[in-house]
């Protein structure tokens, strides 16, 4: 209220310039520093040089709730990081990060809240994520002691990969340089869940999960290895079945194989024995759901311990039993009835017995080194070369990638 001339302006923090008399400019300082409590955040360092050592933005927040920086567009970038030698946006070169971010409330990093993606990347020029190069991955990881790539969901994929032309997901063994093997304490791809799916796969048109191996007779390697009970909706086709089990009489140093029962029918069979009464007749009682599951029965009896040169099924199955008659009294009786079956997967589904070959399978084989024709001649030869050139290919490419980096 008093009046008078301004005799001096001093820059403050952040600031530089000003004067005592005339025109008095005022100027942002380099480093600009800056703190407040907007959203719980603190921006404490711009960097607009070149110099190292400096962070071109870096932001922090100690308040619950507050971002450490936010970005939020409606057409351009939320948030846009480049590294000016390089041209790449997320550039990790030499000890820093193109974009770095860390949530402290759960302690992970790139954290992005429930619904969206814990780091998002895009390369403009490409129109590809996460892209590293001209001719690299779509993502890229790279880990000396624990995950390259570590990816967890609570109701969807942890990681999900998907190709026009190549593998959608490709896991390497260093060690060895193989994909998906096997080795020490290594394990190419592995999939692992504490409620859902380990490994699922998908397909509305080819294989949902193929497997390989390339060992020929080698006993111990397989295209397919399962520990614990297996279960296949649908129909279960295979060259050859058997049990394995540890000999009975030797198991320490045997094994013991058994042949499954072939039949061109879908068959049920059971069996027992039973007590002839004093007419010398019995009746087998079967159980509840056998005329349910089954049809077409057939029956075979046989005498133990004496003659039996009159048994004959005297009432034939109905009501889940059957009658056998003639024989003598307190006769033991063995029996075997065997039935198709006729349930609704059974009639949908059933077994055609002989198939013609057609298309590219037609003058090819399942086993032709079993037949005696080449090794080429074999129905999944050609899957089996491109699979095997192309693991190759990828294999030589990352080594490549390997030796540069």
């Amino acid at each position: 209220g008093g009046g008078g001339d301004i005799t001096a302006v001093n820059a403050g923090t952040g600031l530089t310039g000003g004067g005592t008399s005339g025109d008095v400019t005022l100027n942002v300082g380099v480093p600009l520093s800056l703190s407040g409590n907007s959203n719980g955040a603190i921006i404490s360092s711009i960097n607009s040089g070149t110099g190292s050592g400096g962070s071109g933005l870096y932001g922090s927040s100690s308040v619950g709730g507050g971002y450490g920086v936010y970005g939020n567009s409606n057409s351009g970038f939320g948030v846009y990081g480049t590294d000016s030698s390089s041209g790449n946006f997320g550039y990790l070169g030499g000890s820093g990060l193109g974009v770095y971010g860390n949530n402290s409330s759960s302690g992970n990093f790139g954290y992005l809240g429930s619904s969206t993606y814990g780091v998002f990347g895009y390369h403009i020029s490409s129109g590809n994520y996460g892209y590293l190069g001209s001719s690299d991955y779509g993502v890229y990881g790279n880990s000396s002691s624990t995950y390259g790539v570590c990816g967890i969901s609570t109701s969807n994929a942890g990681v999900f990969g998907i190709s026009s032309s190549g593998i959608g997901v490709s896991g390497l063994n260093s060690s060895s340089g193989n994909y998906g093997e096997l080795g020490g304490s290594l394990v190419g791809v592995i999939g692992n869940s504490r409620y859902g799916d380990g490994v699922y796969g998908l397909t509305s048109s080819g294989i949902g999960v193929y497997g390989h191996t390339s060992s020929g007779g080698d006993p111990s390697s397989y295209a397919g290895y399962f520990d614990g009970n297996v279960n296949v909706i649908g129909t279960l086709s295979k060259s050859a079945g058997s049990f394995k089990i540890d000999h009975p009489l030797d198991p320490a140093n045997k094994y013991l194989y058994h042949s499954f029962v072939e039949s061109p029918d879908m068959m049920n069979i059971y069996n027992g024995n039973v007590i002839t009464d004093a007419n010398g007749e019995a009746w087998v009682e079967l159980p509840t759901y056998f005329e349910a599951l089954n049809k077409d029965f057939r029956y075979q009896l046989t005498a133990v311990g004496q003659p039996g040169p009159n048994l004959y099924i005297a009432q034939k199955i109905s009501s889940n039993r059957f009658k056998i008659a003639g024989g003598n009294p307190g006769m033991e009786v063995s029996y075997q009835v065997t039935g198709i079956r006729h349930d609704a997967f059974a009639e949908a589904h059933r077994i055609q017995v002989e198939v013609e070959k057609t298309g590219v399978e037609r003058g090819k084989y399942i086993h032709p080194k079993e037949l005696g024709v080449a090794e080429t001649l074999g129905i999944d030869y050609e899957e089996h070369h491109r699979m095997e050139e192309q693991m190759k290919a990828e294999q030589e490419k990352m080594k490549d990638e390997q030796k540069v980096k």
